[in-house]
């Protein structure tokens, strides 16, 4: 009995995301491997993966090779921030608790392309190409020269919103985040004061998703939950990743009742997705209900038999039954 109260109550401590802070500010003989990819499944090359402790001063950096692979070592076991980045794609983040000692579950990602949205009501042929040419500068990461184009854009085309979403993102590209979040206000402000904008709630919920990923680039925590629960609470969202991303967030701050809730949204939007299985599995453990997360980490193994964290999901439902 003894035993597996201990083993339980590691397997707790893992999926809260606590850990113990044995190793030399982090150092270890940690190994974690895995890939990167877009959309269509074809590797990325040159993407930056950043690895940072969420316990020490500790961290790595990183390249994706021509077939999209990658690897980092060198660490203690700990629960660690992962960034992926390239440009011209959003920026992937995974938060995962790694072992120190054994086999870590590769950590394969895939990175969306930026794509900016067309801008309806360009009738004068130079502004097509004045948009053009700033989208072709944003697409190649030439992130200072698309933004003087949208800025010069915008000054001149106040009330086309659109042009303002662009414009918000490119700032946000240069790290220049509250000039960023008061354009997307600004964006806010027109679409609330226009009844004639078809799909407002849609648009605005998209306006919240931007601005919680703005904050969450700077690890500003209140306020990504509150704009990713604005844009929920406005309209169902379609995309799971949005209910699945705040779940992260509330989970990894220990607000795990709530990051229950919006594994579940995640689930009803994508029920035959391993992974979010996974996670609510993981999140009933840490509260104690044994029943839900057996339930849960067994759709996990129903849905993603060959996965490689399967093998640990098995241990553990050895160990709660």
């Amino acid at each position: 009995m003894k035993r597996t109260l201990a083993v339980l109550f590691t397997v707790v401590l893992a999926a809260a995301g606590v850990s113990s802070l044995s190793g030399q500010e982090g150092q270890g003989t940690g190994r974690v491997r895995g890939t990167v990819t877009d959309e269509e499944n074809r590797p990325l090359a040159d993407v930056k993966i950043l690895m940072k402790s969420t316990s020490y001063h500790f961290q790595r950096e990183t390249l994706s090779n021509q077939k999209g692979k990658w690897a980092m070592m060198g660490f203690s076991k700990d629960v660690f921030d992962f960034t992926f980045s390239k440009e011209g794609y959003e920026t992937g983040r995974a938060q995962v608790f790694l072992s120190g000692a054994n086999r870590n579950p590769d950590q394969d990602i895939v990175l969306k392309k930026i794509e900016q949205r067309p801008i309806q009501g360009l009738d004068n042929p130079a502004d097509r190409e004045t948009i053009r040419k700033a989208s072709d500068f944003f697409e190649a990461g030439q992130y200072a020269e698309a933004m003087s184009l949208f800025k010069e854009f915008v000054e001149s085309h106040p009330d086309l919103y659109l042009a303002r979403v662009n414009l918000a993102k490119t700032l946000a590209k240069l790290k220049q985040y509250p000039e960023a979040i008061a354009e997307y206000q600004k964006v806010e402000e027109a679409l609330k004061a226009d009844p004639a904008v078809a799909q407002v709630e849609a648009r605005l919920a998209d306006i919240y998703v931007a601005m919680a990923e703005t904050y969450q680039d700077q690890g500003l925590f209140d306020q990504t939950c509150a704009y990713y629960l604005k844009a929920i609470e406005l309209t169902p969202p379609v995309d799971p990743a949005v209910p699945f991303n705040l779940a992260e967030l509330l989970f990894s701050n220990q607000r795990v009742d709530e990051a229950i809730r919006y594994y579940q949204l995640a689930i009803q939007l994508k029920p035959d997705f391993g992974l979010y299985e996974l996670k609510l599995g993981y999140a009933f453990l840490n509260q104690g209900e044994m029943s839900s997360a057996a339930e849960h980490l067994k759709k996990f193994l129903a849905l993603s038999p060959d996965d490689p964290q399967a093998d640990s999901v098995r241990k553990i439902l050895e160990t709660i039954k």
